[in-house]
């Protein structure tokens, strides 16, 4: 018949497509063929195609081919070329008689989990054994049915696999769903509800509204009660409160030197608070740090709390004038704005041949020193007194009565200015300087200069000729004047 693997064969395969009719024909054996007769072991297991009746020292090609579920262990009868190997041959020279051994294929079976859980029922079995799977869910998850093939019913925990091939199978489990409740107390919102899975980390934020702050949550125990923002670990149904409570602001008062504040404390949010500032004696007040207050210049004035505050009063010391004059024959220096009870340093300096007597217009207690050092508490104008410091005064010389004098620069007669009529010079302009020396004013002559050393041997300085000239006070005809830069005597 048609469909057949190996019709010559004994042994073979039919392929069944439709109705078959199958005829096993036999014919007699020749007396001097050879018999090959091929067996299976067990005969489930297997077909072993190219038995008959063969020439002797033939070759005939065996095959073991085998069923569904066993393997081929190799021949038994010897005299086969490899005994391991499926299709092979055998040189007949005598009669034979072999078997084919098959033994069941063993599969192994791996149970795995994925998510919370564990299995069971791992192990080696035969081809087409029904094995007991069992899936075990962990704390906070639920099983939720078998991946992999061959499984009777995926959706049990406890099932069976028929087992036609080495398996994995895998066991899913899935999270218990948990209802988290979130809500809050007067003075905020609070956000975070919702449904989720055994063990998920949530989010809960708590907002509160102005004027109020976060306290604590409540409902659970966990880490973060006391953070606004917290993380819980959903292991059951909770029902959470985040809890706010009023704020209470600091409002701090501070001031400047020269004066005091009142007003500061602790105030709820919103409250309108009267706050005041006090100058001290010699002070006013200038103006409050914040300017966001309604009237930052004012001493007395509101402030609405809506934060912890710190606003220093600001004062300024009153300013006062000084105001220095000075009589003819010097100079004085410390005018100026002083603030009140600072210190001010005056100074009055007399002009040369001028001698300073003291001040007047103020109550000084050193009414009479030229350097004077004072608070000021008032307005204060002052005037240094000077006066002008005579000739002879000025030379150390000795009174010989009636305005005349005698000194190192000879015998003159005073009067009230400058000018002196000179014994030996006649009428002259003379002013003494610091050094000792005195400049001497003579018409026709000029500046001259001289001291207490120079005049001694009657020299004199001209400024108009830059050198030196010598006076003679002994000539019979009057003083004479020797010009050393053009070498000639002049009558003085």
């Amino acid at each position: 018949g048609s469909g057949l693997d190996d019709p010559n064969s004994s042994s073979t395969f039919a392929t069944i497509t439709g109705d078959l009719s199958i005829t096993a024909n036999f014919t007699a054996k020749s007396a001097t063929d050879l018999s090959l007769i091929l067996t299976s072991l067990p005969s489930a297991g297997g077909i072993a195609l190219g038995a008959g009746s063969y020439t002797p020292g033939t070759s005939v090609n065996i095959n073991a081919v085998p069923s569904t579920g066993y393997d081929f262990n190799g021949w038994s009868g010897g005299g086969v070329a490899d005994s391991n190997s499926q299709s092979t041959s055998i040189l007949l020279t005598t009669d034979h008689n072999l078997t084919a051994m098959f033994s069941v294929k063993k599969h192994s079976l791996t149970t795995l989990s994925h998510g919370g859980g564990s299995t069971s029922g791992d192990g080696f079995f035969n081809y087409g054994s029904s094995v007991s799977i069992s899936a075990s869910p962990s704390a906070g998850y639920v099983f939720s049915r078998w991946n992999g093939s061959g499984i009777t019913n995926p959706s049990l925990s406890n099932t069976t696999v028929t087992l036609t091939a080495d398996s994995n199978l895998t066991a899913v489990f899935s999270p218990k769903v948990y209802s988290v409740f979130v809500q809050s107390t007067e003075g905020g919102a609070a956000i975070g509800s919702g449904n989720y899975g055994y063990g998920t980390v949530v989010d809960i934020n708590a907002t509160p509204l102005n004027g109020y702050y976060f306290s604590n949550w409540s409902g659970a125990v966990f880490s973060d009660q006391n953070l606004s923002n917290a993380k819980i670990t959903v292991l059951s149904d909770l029902n959470l409160t985040s809890v706010f409570s009023p704020i209470l602001h600091t409002l701090t008062l501070d001031a400047n030197p020269g004066g005091s504040v009142r007003g500061g404390g602790s105030y709820s949010y919103g409250s309108s608070v009267s706050i005041s500032a006090t100058p001290d004696s010699g002070f006013i007040f200038n103006r409050w740090s914040d300017d966001t207050l309604a009237d930052p210049s004012s001493p007395n004035t509101n402030l609405i709390i809506a934060k912890d505050s710190n606003l220093t009063a600001i004062f300024s010391p009153i300013e006062f004038t000084l105001t220095l004059n000075a009589s003819i024959g010097g100079s004085v220096t410390g005018s100026g704005i002083y603030s009140f009870g600072s210190t001010a340093s005056i100074r009055a300096t007399p002009d040369s041949d001028y001698a300073f007597k003291g001040w007047i217009g103020g109550n000084l207690a050193e009414q009479n020193n030229s350097s004077v050092t004072f608070q000021l508490f008032s307005d204060n104008n002052l005037t240094a007194i000077f006066e002008k410091i005579s000739t002879s005064t000025l030379s150390q010389a000795e009174d010989l009565g009636a305005s005349w004098f005698a000194s190192w620069f000879g015998t003159f007669y005073e009067t009230d200015t400058n000018w002196c009529y000179h014994t030996d010079l006649g009428w002259i302009f003379l002013s003494f300087d610091s050094s000792g020396g005195a400049w001497i004013w003579k018409e026709n002559l000029g500046w001259l200069w001289t001291d207490p050393t120079r005049y001694k041997d009657l020299f004199l300085w001209s400024e108009s000729k830059s050198d030196w000239i010598y006076l003679d006070l002994s000539s019979s005809d009057g003083p004479l004047i020797y010009d050393y830069a053009s070498g000639t005597w002049t009558q003085l």
